[in-house]
């Protein structure tokens, strides 16, 4: 059960969608590395460029696929999906291509991706799910202090707090010198 919990883990989409950003900004140092080639003759000028460059990509297509509901542009996945791919056309250098190869290199553009935006959308749904979850532990354990007796049993609704306290030796003790200090 603890492997099939794994596997079903926020932890582990989270670390499957770390690594995806990661290649996807290995692929996107290179394409911007050969694109900046013709304008940044320094070589480390232009290592530096693609770099920082591609990290900004990466970032920006968690962030926008992530809070994708907060924009106003409609149908930003196909968006990120359509630049996904002819980014990798254009590092698979598809366009010098025929045959075979070209088959080969848009069906792994496509499915690159894919695998992407399948990953994003799952992290996505299981974050909201713990959180739905983690909101859900909170209002029940608000709901169980609100029904606590003084032993420190706590219940779901005020009916089983006082069926409980009807037997309950500490509260009858605690209600007895309650009253005693009242009386007092």
């Amino acid at each position: 059960m603890r492997l099939e919990k794994a596997i079903n883990s926020l932890r582990l989409v989270t670390i499957l969608m770390l690594l995806y950003v990661l290649g996807y900004t290995f692929k996107a140092y290179y394409l911007f590395y050969e694109a900046l080639g013709v304008n940044i003759t320094n070589e480390n000028n232009r290592v530096i460029a693609s770099l920082f460059s591609a990290l900004i990509a990466a970032s920006f297509l968690l962030v926008s696929y992530i809070h994708k509901d907060k924009l106003r542009i409609k149908n930003v996945s196909y968006y990120i999906f359509f630049i996904d791919v002819v980014m990798m056309l254009f590092i698979l250098k598809v366009f010098e291509s025929s045959g075979v190869v070209l088959f080969q290199s848009i069906f792994i553009s496509v499915f690159y991706a894919l695998i992407g935006l399948v990953l994003i959308s799952i992290f996505k749904a299981k974050y909201k799910q713990e959180l739905a979850e983690a909101e859900q532990k909170e209002a029940r354990e608000e709901l169980l202090e609100k029904h606590k007796c003084v032993c420190g049993a706590r219940f779901e609704n005020a009916s089983q707090l006082n069926g409980h306290k009807a037997h309950c030796k500490i509260y009858k003790k605690h209600k007895e010198s309650e009253e005693k200090k009242d009386q007092m």
